[in-house]
């Protein structure tokens, strides 16, 4: 009878630690995703500050924010800086092959079409100001005279150097990518009369990758 109370408490015991350890491994999961949710938002907001201040060249400051209160403050807070990076080792003849890696922009001072590259750093805190994780990538902006004066058009972060060969994507502006080049004309108003064409190009080679620190937990 003993021997039998024994093993039950044995097993009740065995079972209350799974159940512990689950628990556990559940909640660290969870934070987990908290972690991770954070990082992806701070890291959309700095590309939202940098869009505003892209079309005058200018750098965002860095800027802080509690992502989850906890009872005594705050839990998972997160930090984002932008900065211009510092350029790469010249273009290889294999990272770009042919044409398709020259853009052509729109230099008429109407439209002064001009690119402008940021690098961003996310990074989410533990309570204690201990890093939890860390995201770092290069975003790329179209940037024009006119509304909307800044358009996204590529990001790269260590996670994707596999897939990317040239750095920060960026189709808009070369001439085998139907469409997206911005063409200038000249309309007489109130006149009937054939559009002058009022293009002014600027080539311009797209630079290789940027060498980039990996995500780091």
């Amino acid at each position: 009878m003993l021997l039998r109370a024994m093993f039950l408490l044995a097993a009740i015991a065995v079972l209350v630690e799974t159940l512990l350890h689950g628990a556990a491994a559940l909640a660290r999961a969870a934070l987990q995703q908290q972690e991770l949710g954070a990082t992806r938002a701070a890291f959309a907001a700095a590309i939202a500050a940098a869009q505003n201040t892209a079309a005058s060249q200018g750098v965002p400051t860095p800027f802080a924010t509690c992502y989850l209160s906890g009872a005594s403050g705050c839990a998972i807070g997160a930090t984002a800086t932008v900065s211009t990076p510092t350029p790469g080792a010249a273009a290889t003849p294999s990272a770009c092959p042919d044409t398709a890696c020259t853009v052509y922009l729109q230099n008429n001072t109407a439209v002064a079409e001009s690119r402008v590259t940021y690098h961003v750093v996310a990074t989410v805190t533990a309570a204690n100001g201990d890093a939890l994780v860390t995201r770092a990538g290069d975003i790329a902006f179209r940037t024009f005279e006119t509304p909307p004066y800044a358009s996204l058009v590529g990001t790269l972060d260590a996670t994707l150097d596999a897939l990317e060969n040239g750095g920060v994507g960026d189709d808009g502006g070369n001439a085998n990518a139907a469409g997206t080049l911005i063409d200038v004309e000249y309309v007489r108003s109130g006149v009937p009369s054939t559009p002058i064409p009022g293009n002014v190009w600027r080539a311009l080679d797209e630079h290789p990758a940027l060498g980039l620190p990996a995500w780091d937990r």
